[in-house]
């Protein structure tokens, strides 16, 4: 019965690999994962028969006359199509009658995985060897559809599984290829969990030297007993590192100096327990995905937007300069500011900036801010403009904003170039214009606008970061805030406790490192969320 387990998720691995390779016309691999799979079906047919599992047999002899005629005909999409629609179903099909039929104990690779790591890593060797079992949490052991082990982890914020439940190569495949990137040779990868994307990492072409690093001793045990790890620990491109403490893993998340790209395995990262590292390690998981899932759309923005010949936002820096700036974003507090925001509007030493969420908000309230700032590059943000498009209120734009946002704006536009983002940089080069920082939101790129314009002070107005009496936004902009268990807690502006998420707490620190050696400008908070550390804390009235 467990060679029988074992063929069939070594069918669905290679399947799973042959599937991936057509459906991106690698055909070279995708025939030799094919075949593979083939040579593998038929070992299994054998062993069917035998052990008097007809019911299988019959269930893949017609899926296999269809995939044989397709590998005659050489016709990649449609047998791609029957792996994917047909035999994958099939053969969980039988895993699961399979498992439910195991009495036995798991297969264990511990010896075997252990003498591999004794050659490898003597060091590793002995800590795994040495360390007593951890009784601390629990660890709940399980199988996925493919018959591969999966793993789940209790956490002080709930359950953690390491990997899905319905197919591991799957799931590492898809990881493998959002990560790799073809001008690059090294990687760190930050958790191993079981180890199927570092399987999978280690496999492609690309990746010529892997460093993975785990801080659970617990999770490298039970991938080492319950999994062939011999792929993994027999090439000379992959080093296990363990990370004791939080300074560990200080040099793997800075690639400028370490000259490789540090990748996230998010569900390890969830089971981090020292909670300053793991809010770290959120924090570059969030910022590096949202580069990831904006990718070619910021491309195709910059190139629209640069063709629109709008004049650079260089020439408003006399306008600001030792002004005072009010920066109005879009939090809860926004909605005790209204009036103060009124008398504010129009004064000849003040400058109000507003972020394009509550744009529409201040003009039906009767306030005219003096810039509206954008940078979202998703054109779903045209909602924020409807219905001000013409309202004569300049825009400021990230040269990445949506294209299709800034084009339906009709008044005057001004276009900004960012750090960070290779093709304005060169832009900015070409014109001989400034970069600036944008922060990930467009309030921090509001604030280091005005940082940058030499304004005589900042004052924040809606700059909560968090979410003060349990509301997002400002009302008409946000919602309530009924679930709290994935939230964070930080201090707030009055002394006690806020809570917040990963993002917006991401934009704090961001915040505070971007204020720390300011000198020339005040700073001044004038919300009633998260306390933000450099910036003094007034009201709105106090401030002017």
């Amino acid at each position: 019965m467990e060679d029988m387990i074992t063929c069939v998720s070594q069918i669905i691995r290679a399947v799973t690999e042959a599937i991936f390779y057509f459906r991106r016309q690698n055909h070279t691999r995708g025939y030799r994962c094919s075949k593979q799979a083939l040579a593998l079906g038929e070992a299994y047919f054998e062993k069917a028969v035998q052990v008097g599992f007809q019911e299988s047999v019959e269930l893949l002899l017609p899926i296999w006359k269809s995939l044989l005629e397709a590998t005659e005909a050489g016709d990649e999409v449609q047998l791609a199509d029957i792996y994917e629609h047909q035999l994958l179903n099939a053969l969980y099909e039988i895993q699961s009658c399979l498992l439910e039929n195991f009495s036995g104990e798991p297969i264990t690779f511990w010896d075997d995985n252990m003498a591999l790591l004794e050659k490898k890593d003597a060091g590793l060797y002995r800590t795994l060897k040495e360390t007593e079992e951890s009784t601390e949490r629990e660890y709940a052991f399980s199988w996925a559809l493919t018959g591969d082990p999966v793993l789940k982890v209790n956490t002080a914020q709930g359950t953690v599984q390491l990997n899905t439940a319905v197919n591991p190569w799957q799931e590492a495949l898809s990881f493998s290829e959002a990560n790799l990137a073809q001008e690059q040779t090294k990687y760190s990868v930050i958790g191993f969990g079981l180890g199927y994307h570092v399987e999978m990492l280690e496999q492609q072409i690309s990746c010529q030297e892997l460093t993975v690093i785990e801080h659970d001793l617990e999770q490298l045990r039970i991938a080492f007993m319950y999994r062939d790890l011999s792929a993994v620990l027999n090439s000379e491109k992959v080093r296990i590192v363990y990370a004791k403490k939080a300074a560990d893993y200080g040099k793997w998340l800075n690639p400028t100096e370490q000259k490789t790209v540090c990748i996230l395995w998010y569900p390890s990262v969830k089971t981090i327990v020292e909670k300053k590292l793991k809010e770290a390690m959120e924090n570059y998981w969030i910022s590096g995905n949202s580069a990831k899932m904006l990718g070619l759309g910021l491309e195709a923005n910059f190139e629209k937007n640069i063709r629109k010949q709008d004049d650079n936002v260089d020439v408003l820096r006399a306008d600001f300069y030792r002004k005072k700036m009010i920066l109005v974003a879009a939090g809860p507090s926004l909605d005790d500011n209204l009036d103060s925001l009124k008398k504010a509007q129009g004064k000849e030493d003040i400058r109000m900036v507003c972020v394009g969420k509550v744009a529409a908000k201040l003009i039906k309230y009767g306030i005219r801010p003096d810039y509206l700032v954008m940078i979202d590059a998703m054109h779903g943000t045209n909602w924020q403009i409807r219905g001000i498009e013409e309202a004569g209120i300049p825009l400021i734009y990230l040269s990445t904003a949506a294209s299709t946002v800034v084009e339906a704006y009709k008044g005057k536009r001004y276009i900004a170039f960012q750090e960070g983002f290779e093709p304005a940089k060169e832009e900015a080069e070409r014109r001989g214009v400034s970069l600036y920082q944008a922060g990930g939101s467009v309030a921090t790129f509001a604030l280091d606008l005005g940082l940058c314009f030499g304004c005589e002070r900042i004052i924040c107005v809606g700059l909560d970061l968090g979410y003060p009496n349990s509301h997002s936004h400002a009302e008409g902009v946000g919602h309530a805030i009924a679930d709290t268990k994935s939230l964070r807690q930080v201090e707030g502006v009055d002394g006690g406790r806020i809570y917040t998420n990963r993002t917006l707490d991401m934009y704090r620190i961001w915040i505070e490192r971007r204020i720390r050696d300011v000198k020339g400008t005040v700073l001044i908070n004038a919300s009633s969320g998260v306390r933000i550390h450099g910036m003094q804390e007034k009201s709105l009235e106090e401030s002017l």
